[in-house]
């Protein structure tokens, strides 16, 4: 009997430190997973007229972030709406001709993580009325059939980049209450838009032209970042 209670006692024992060791073992979750996870925090917190910035992983996308005034970290840009009860990004691209205009993308294939390296989600002190008024900017703007803006001028509405098309539609929407500064090209990067203009502009003309950049669409105080993660890690990361 004192054997059995022994054995017993040992039993119990060792079963208790096993559990016990179990529960002690991390949880190994993995890049890919975070990543996923990440996306669905995004997507839950994503509401309309939040900002939402990405770094494409090809070559025009790296070269397109050294536009920015100080802040290196982005290429494109897009608003957050609702349309038919989903969230979506509403954007303009430099697609092929009959689909360079304002796009409609679900949040995943906006963040795609197969093409996209890192990514952020931002938000403006809109009012109810004035976040109601972004989304009708972007309606007009896509009504109108704004193409794509391939010499980046400001002057006109008829064409507009990313950063312009949304910089307007806030200016709008808040009657002018958030305001973005607009910037010249940075010298480094005067050549290469020259190239990329395929010299229907004057080196002149390109060295005295403003711009909207990325990143001066959220270095403003009525914006503030609620979000920011890696979507593709690169070798060596």
């Amino acid at each position: 009997m004192k054997k059995l209670t022994v054995f017993a006692f040992a039993t119990i024992l060792f079963g208790s430190a096993c559990k016990q060791k179990t529960s002690e073992v991390p949880l190994v979750v993995s890049r890919e997973m975070q990543v996923q996870k990440n996306l669905d925090s995004l997507k839950a917190v994503a509401a309309t007229g939040d900002l939402v910035v990405r770094l494409g992983d090809d070559l025009l996308s790296y070269q397109i972030k050294f536009l920015n005034e100080a802040d290196q970290s982005y290429s494109h840009a897009g608003l957050v709406i609702e349309k038919n009860g989903k969230k979506v990004i509403a954007h303009i691209t430099p697609d092929e001709v009959d689909r360079d205009g304002i796009q409609y993308t679900p949040i995943d294939s906006f963040l795609n993580p197969g093409k996209n390296l890192s990514c952020a989600l931002y938000r403006y002190n809109f009012t109810p009325s004035e976040k109601d008024s972004v989304l009708i900017e972007i309606e007009k703007y896509k009504a109108f059939h704004t193409h794509f803006d391939r010499v980046y001028n400001l002057a006109s509405d008829a064409e507009m980049y990313c950063s312009e098309m949304i910089s307007k539609a806030i200016r709008a929407a808040t009657h002018q209450r958030i305001k973005f500064r607009e910037v010249n090209v940075p010298p480094k990067m005067q050549p290469a838009l020259y190239r990329y203009f395929k010299q229907t502009l004057s080196k002149q003309i390109i060295a005295e032209r403003k711009i909207m950049t990325i990143d001066n669409l959220y270095r403003v105080p009525e914006c503030k970042r609620l979000m920011q993660f890696t979507l593709k890690y690169l070798p060596g990361q």
